[in-house]
């Protein structure tokens, strides 16, 4: 079933013209820089979206508390490994996964800046494929605009119809402990009113635990 978007086609065209000037500007990236957030220092490899917007400093900060002493946690598109990072000062495994080759590169090299290399293991997967056993926590960040990306770097923003949340809600569970949580941000520019409507369908109860508009 192919998704129809809850907004009206004026905000459509709005958020096609947004990605449009996001693509070229990142597009332009060539060189390696370092950024800092939340006090730590990351590796930005060309190729990969750097977390410079607020849903990724959000989703940091819900990590660093709900994560826990002993937990085991699922960092579903590690990108830079920013969360799989702060998920790894408490937790006593992490598996950072990413479809992007360079996404895995740079979440290595990250990984080993922080001397994390023993808690975090990096994975090549398309959402669960490659993933085994479960979770006390899985964290994601999703491509949060339907439209049809150009390549693997646009991939990062964009899900055609979006087909990568639907299968991720429906096969969540499995990866899930009995007790386990799923801490998830999405972009104000995607359409929040459908990411509502696929847990209230899939039967998830769930929470806003911060926002910045």
């Amino acid at each position: 079933m192919l998704y129809k978007p809850m907004m009206s086609k004026k905000e459509v065209e709005k958020r096609r013209v947004w990605q449009e000037e996001t693509y070229l500007r990142l597009k332009q990236l060539k060189q390696k820089k370092t950024i800092k957030i939340l006090g730590k220092e990351l590796i930005v490899l060309p190729g990969i979206f750097a977390p410079l917007w607020p849903d990724s400093t959000l989703l940091a900060k819900a990590v660093k508390k709900f994560v826990k002493k002993g937990h085991r946690v699922l960092d579903l598109g590690t990108g830079t490994g920013i969360q799989a990072i702060f998920a790894a000062n408490k937790a006593s495994e992490v598996v950072a996964t990413d479809i992007n080759p360079i996404a895995l590169k740079c979440a290595k090299l990250n990984v080993r800046k922080h001397k994390l290399d023993k808690k975090v293991k990096t994975l090549k997967s398309d959402l669960f494929s490659k993933v085994k056993g479960k979770f006390d926590i899985i964290i994601f960040n999703p491509p949060f605009r339907w439209f049809k990306p150009r390549d693997i770097f646009e991939r990062g923003e964009l899900d055609e119809d979006y087909k990568t949340l639907r299968k991720f809600f429906r096969q969540a569970r499995k990866y899930l402990s009995p007790d386990g949580k799923i801490l998830l941000t999405f972009s104000t520019t995607g359409d929040i009113k459908y990411l509502e409507k696929l847990m209230r369908d899939r039967k998830f109860k769930y929470s806003i635990i911060a926002k910045k508009i």
